[in-house]
C-alpha cells in the first residue's frame, strides 16, 4: 500500500502535470495598491516601502492540487516596479521570513533589489524575523543592513540537488518505461531513466556551481568577511541569531521596530510612514508577524515541501532551501 500512495504523491502529479491555474485560487495579477502599515507620529511625506517576503521562494504561475506557493518573484518584481514611480519612498524594509527555494527564483530576487538600488539610490535593509535560510538569506545580499529577531535562524548556506527515480516503483507494478533521447546526458536526471554514477556526478557538479555562485553573492553582500570565513560558515547548517552575529552573516539583533529605526537612519530622515504594496488591504494589520502558508498544514512534512519547492511537477530542482534537517 505504501508504494501504491508514494506513488500517487509523487510520481503521478509529476507526469500529469497536476497544477491548477493560479485565477482559481485569486487573481495573482490583481492591481497593487499602497496602503499604510504604520503612520507617523509626525505629519511627514517620508515613507519606508515594507517588502515581505513568507515560505518558500518560488517563480511557479500556478498552484497544485495540495495547495502550493505563490510567485514570490513575480511579486517582488511588481512592487519594485511599483516602487519606482512611487514619490517620497525613502528606503526599503525587507521583512523576511522564509526557508529559501528554487536558486534561480532566489538569484532573480536578488538581481532585482540589486538593480532596483542602483536605479534609485534608495538604502534597503534586511529584517529577519522567525527564519532566512539559504535563499531567504540569499536575496537579503542586497542590504546595506541585516537586523535579526533574537530567535531569528538564518544561514543554511548551500544547495540541495532534488530528484528522484521511479523506474524500479514501475516495473513492480508492472509498468515498462521508454525514453527516446538522442544521447545518455540528455534528460539524465529525469525520474523515468535509471541514475548512473555518471549522471549523478554531472549533477554533483551543478550542484558546485550553484554552490560557488552562493558564496560569490555572500562575499558582494558581506564585504567585512573574508572568503576563507564564509567558506567555513558555508557547511548548511543554521545559526541562531546570536551566533549569526558573532560570525558577521548579520549586523545587529532586534526586532520589527528597530529594524524600521535603522530603515529610517540610513534614509537620513527622522520621521516616516511605513507603506507597503498590496493586493488585499484589509490584510494589512497582519503585515508584521503573520506567516503565508498557501499548503495545508496537516499535510505530512515531507509532503509539503515537495509540493512547496516544485518537486511534484517534475524534474531536477536546485534549491537553496532549509528542510529542517
Amino acid at each position: 500500500m505504501f508504494r501504491f500512495v508514494l506513488m500517487a504523491l509523487i510520481f503521478v502529479p509529476a507526469l500529469i502535470g497536476c497544477t491548477i491555474n493560479a485565477s482559481v485560487f485569486g487573481n495573482g495579477n490583481a492591481a497593487l495598491s499602497e496602503a499604510t502599515v504604520e503612520e507617523s507620529k509626525v505629519e511627514t511625506n517620508n515613507k519606508i516601502l515594507l517588502i515581505s517576503i513568507d515560505g518558500t521562494i518560488t517563480s511557479a504561475d500556478s498552484r497544485s492540487l495540495l495547495g502550493g506557493s505563490s510567485n514570490t518573484v513575480d511579486s517582488i518584481r511588481r512592487q519594485l516596479n511599483l516602487a519606482r514611480d512611487t514619490n517620497d519612498i525613502k528606503a526599503v524594509l525587507l521583512r523576511v521570513n522564509s526557508p529559501g527555494g528554487g536558486a534561480t527564483a532566489s538569484d532573480t530576487i536578488l538581481h532585482e533589489l540589486k538593480s532596483f538600488k542602483e536605479d534609485t539610490g534608495l538604502p534597503v535593509v534586511a529584517f529577519f524575523q522567525e527564519m532566512a535560510a539559504s535563499g531567504g538569506y540569499y536575496i537579503s545580499m542586497c542590504a546595506d543592513e541585516i537586523v535579526a529577531q533574537p530567535t531569528a535562524l538564518t544561514g543554511s548556506i548551500g544547495v540541495i540537488a532534488a530528484f528522484y527515480d521511479v523506474v524500479d516503483l514501475l516495473n513492480d507494478i508492472g509498468v515498462q518505461t521508454y525514453v527516446i533521447r538522442s544521447d545518455k546526458s540528455k534528460a539524465s536526471l529525469s525520474p523515468l531513466i535509471k541514475k548512473s554514477e555518471e549522471d549523478l556526478r554531472q549533477a554533483e557538479d551543478m550542484v558546485q556551481k550553484f554552490f560557488a555562485a552562493f558564496l560569490e553573492r555572500v562575499a558582494d553582500g558581506r564585504p567585512k568577511l573574508s572568503r576563507e570565513t564564509i567558506r567555513k560558515l558555508a557547511d548548511g547548517r543554521v545559526y541562531f541569531a546570536d551566533e549569526a552575529k558573532s560570525n558577521g552573516l548579520i549586523d545587529s539583533i532586534g526586532y520589527f521596530n528597530d529594524a524600521f529605526e535603522r530603515a529610517k537612519k540610513l534614509a537620513n530622515v527622522e520621521h516616516a510612514n511605513l507603506v507597503t504594496f498590496t493586493t488585499r488591504v484589509s490584510d494589512v494589520d497582519r503585515t508584521y508577524y503573520t506567516e503565508a502558508n498557501a499548503t495545508p498544514a496537516a499535510l505530512p512534512a515531507a509532503v509539503r515541501i515537495a509540493d512547496q519547492t516544485g518537486l511534484l511537477t517534475g524534474g531536477p530542482k536546485f534549491l537553496y532551501y532549509w528542510d529542517g534537517n
